[in-house]
């Protein structure tokens, strides 16, 4: 220990090498403890059933099994030859169709199949889950003809969310805007977020404890009203939106607009092509979170739904009636299903996957369900006894 008396002796600073010894010996020490805390809570995260929702990666959606066959499709086996007498119906769409976050079985594409076991008969129908995990609409028509040949569907339903708008706007800005950047600031920049974009990809797919805390650091950082959702991105839901903000002009409003003319022509191209097989299509549009009630547990992100301009659904609704699109608007029934909810008169669920507004959970997937077997009742697009 130095004491006032050591300031007189000559070199009385070397003693110090004890001191930095003790500091590096501590840090050694402490990051040890830190390492074996971490290990210990990334290895409780793992196995404890109720933090598994939190698992997302190339094997795991929220902890269930992503079974993808070779044929690219949800599913647990190869969809073989279509049996003689078989009705089959295939799910389009992206990762809102797939199930992201849900089991197979509990997809809606697959809990209609059950429905239909149970009122027409087991073994008559099959459900094909042909959603994919971010496809735009132009990518899943190339792989129309396709699968029209291979799976010899009767009835093609398309599940229709707004992320299709956003990568449809994606697209159509990516086209278009695409410079070459010339300064090296830039491409050192870009350089780094890119970097950090797939250290972040990287953890989240194979660290729970990180994902644990940015899941849960995030969810409170919005309960608190200390962060929000941005409403000028172009590659997120907001995007199908066209929030009335200052960084979304009306030059923005006009590439939102433009983007679901596009999706118009792609939607009428997909009911050509289904024509042309005698294959009946319809359309089942899903609503996100924040517009199915007024109430801030739907809206946990502080979306602004004052400065809505444009409403997905009611677009999608009228694109549908113009060009007689069969089509199943599912809103009104999550609307009805949270009012009873809030008055006590439901049993209280989330309808949608944690910290999410556009993924649906077991409960959300399975009232799309019910409403797509009920409309293709009433509308006699099931093949009749």
């Amino acid at each position: 220990m130095i004491t006032p008396e050591d300031y007189d002796k000559p070199q009385w600073h070397q003693q110090t090498q004890n001191f930095l010894k003790r500091f590096i010996k501590c840090g050694v020490r402490d990051l040890f403890l830190f390492v074996l805390v971490l290990a210990a809570l990334e290895t409780g995260l793992r196995f404890h059933k109720g933090s598994r929702y939190l698992l997302y990666n190339d094997k795991y959606t929220a902890g269930h099994p992503m079974y993808i066959n070779s044929q690219h499709l949800r599913e647990k086996t190869e969809v073989k030859a279509k049996p003689e007498g078989q009705i089959r119906i295939i799910a389009l769409g992206n990762s809102t169709t797939f199930g992201s976050g849900v089991a197979l079985e509990k997809t809606y594409a697959k809990q209609l199949e059950q429905i239909l076991a149970r009122s027409e008969g087991p073994g008559r129908y099959f459900v094909i889950n042909s959603g994919g995990q971010g496809p735009s609409l132009k990518i899943i028509i190339e792989q129309i003809d396709e699968q029209c040949m291979q799976f010899e569907p009767n009835i093609a339903v398309l599940g229709f969310s707004s992320l299709f708008v956003a990568r449809q706007m994606a697209d159509d800005t990516a086209a278009k805007s695409a410079k070459p950047i010339s300064s090296g600031w830039q491409r050192n920049l870009l350089s780094l977020k890119r970097f950090i974009f797939n250290m972040h990809v990287f953890m989240a797919q194979n660290a729970m404890s990180y994902v644990f805390f940015d899941h849960h650091a995030r969810t409170s950082l919005y309960r608190l009203g200390i962060m929000t959702e941005s409403l000028s991105k172009f590659n997120s839901v907001p995007a199908a939106y066209a929030f009335d903000v200052k960084e979304a002009g009306s030059d923005k409003v006009e590439q939102i607009q433009r983007a679901y003319a596009n999706i118009e022509k792609l939607l009428i191209r997909m009911k050509e092509i289904f024509q042309a097989c005698d294959i009946k299509f319809v359309v089942v549009l899903l609503p996100d979170r924040f517009v199915i009630s007024n109430r801030r547990i739907d809206n946990l992100r502080n979306i602004d739904t004052n400065k809505i301009r444009i409403d997905p659904v009611a677009v999608m609704s009228d694109i549908c009636r113009r060009h007689n699109f069969p089509y199943v608007d599912v809103k009104s029934r999550f609307k009805q299903e949270r009012l009873l909810m809030f008055s006590g008169h439901r049993k209280w669920d989330e309808l949608y996957n944690p910290d999410d507004y556009s993924h649906l959970n077991e409960r959300g997937h399975q009232i799309v369900a019910e409403e797509l077997y009920n409309f293709m009742k009433k509308e006699s697009i099931l093949p009749e006894q």
